[in-house]
């Protein structure tokens, strides 16, 4: 079906390995020039060891990104240079590093779930902090939707206050004076107060 890439055939003998067919390959058909186990034996404890130095996660976290950096060499198959060695670094780290949050997050959620306890008095109490929480939410969705019915200049004017502007400031940033920025607050509070 996929007549073969010439260039790509003779490139492949020169390296001695085989030769490619197809538009895609996929990573069991990635060309393997054969020096994967010699790369391996030689820079594999080297990169453990960078990899926990610079991250300083547990070891199991280690071998993970270190794994993914060996996996990422044959899919990708790049030029065996001298900065090959920090090439597997360099995505050893970004993989360690993104394990490491994903590990926080999930130690994160367990604190949460163990923190809440088992007892009738927490379930209370636990119910109670919800209902609150729900309650807030429900405030602040109801301001929001207040706030969203102002005119887009009221609402504008409301924002730069409630980020800590003074009149002054707001007049300042808005081009208007502090009395039609004082107006137009004092409009925005009693339409949203008696929305």
């Amino acid at each position: 079906m996929f007549a073969p890439r010439w260039g790509a055939l003779r490139a492949a003998k020169a390296r001695g390995g085989r030769a490619l067919f197809g538009r895609r390959p996929s990573v069991a058909t990635k060309l393997q020039l054969g020096d994967e186990e010699e790369l391996y034996r030689l820079h594999h404890e080297s990169l453990v060891r960078v990899v926990r130095r610079r991250v300083g996660g547990s070891d199991a976290l280690i071998e993970d990104a270190c794994s993914f950096a060996w996996t990422q060499l044959l899919c990708h198959q790049p030029e065996r240079r001298p900065e090959l060695f920090g090439w597997l670094c360099t995505v050893a780290i970004h993989e360690a590093y993104r394990l490491s949050d994903v590990e926080r997050r999930d130690d994160r959620l367990d604190v949460r779930i163990a923190g809440r306890g088992h007892g009738v008095a927490s379930r209370a109490e636990s119910v109670e902090d919800l209902r609150a929480g729900l309650e807030g939410q429900l405030e602040a969705r109801t301001a929001l939707s207040r706030v969203a019915k102002l005119c887009p200049r009221q609402r504008k004017l409301f924002g730069l206050q409630i980020a800590g502007l003074s009149y002054r400031q707001i007049a300042t940033v808005t081009g208007d004076s502090v009395r039609t920025v004082d107006r137009q607050l004092r409009r925005a509070h009693a339409r949203v107060r008696s929305s």
